[in-house]
């Protein structure tokens, strides 16, 4: 992050390069997101607070629904991993996040979906519209943002894929929150 912003806000850098980045708030993550994307020659996909489309062809972050289907990586089983393989949580992590890709992958190869920091996700927390919809992205009103995956510092049944985390407005920062995003393939 700080190579593209100038500055990382992480209060947990002392794992190296590796590490998470943390204490990172919403609009901070987008605004990462459009930087980033500028930085390769994309367009940016958010305007203040308000996301341009899914299809805008830089970087942004991931919806609830794309984020879940990332994490489960094509299982639909409600357990799908032992726990201490593929996530940092309070009975590993030793109160601080670790290097990203120490533990083993998901099935996509996708390291640390589960536990190390909470991601954050580009839907605004609320009840479900209905159980049968397809790729929701959550109510269009609302200060709150979903973080997923669970932390460092969550219990067990914490981080987990179906777990919504729901306690921070989009200005609001903790040490135990990062981001990851989403791109469109070309």
């Amino acid at each position: 992050m700080g190579d593209v912003m100038g500055s990382n806000p992480s209060v947990h850098s002392g794992c190296g390069e590796n590490c998470p980045v943390d204490s990172v708030t919403w609009r901070q993550a987008v605004a990462f997101a459009n930087a980033r994307s500028t930085a390769e020659g994309r367009p940016a996909c958010y305007e203040g607070d308000r996301l341009l489309g899914f299809t805008c062809g830089g970087y942004r972050l991931p919806t609830e629904a794309e984020w879940e289907y990332a994490g489960r990586a094509g299982d639909d089983r409600t357990k799908i991993v032992v726990l201490p393989d593929v996530a940092w949580h309070k009975g590993n992590a030793r109160e601080v996040p670790h290097p990203t890709g120490a533990l083993q992958p998901n099935r996509w190869g996708l390291y640390d979906m589960l536990g190390n920091v909470w991601e954050w996700t580009n839907d605004r927390y609320g009840p479900y519209e209905a159980a049968d919809q397809v790729d929701p992205t959550g109510p269009v009103q609302g200060a709150i943002r979903v973080r997923r995956g669970g932390a460092w510092n969550s219990f067990p049944m914490i981080a987990r894929v179906g777990n919504r985390g729901n306690s921070l407005s989009q200005t609001q920062r903790s040490d135990s929150t990062g981001l990851r995003l989403a791109l469109l393939p070309q």
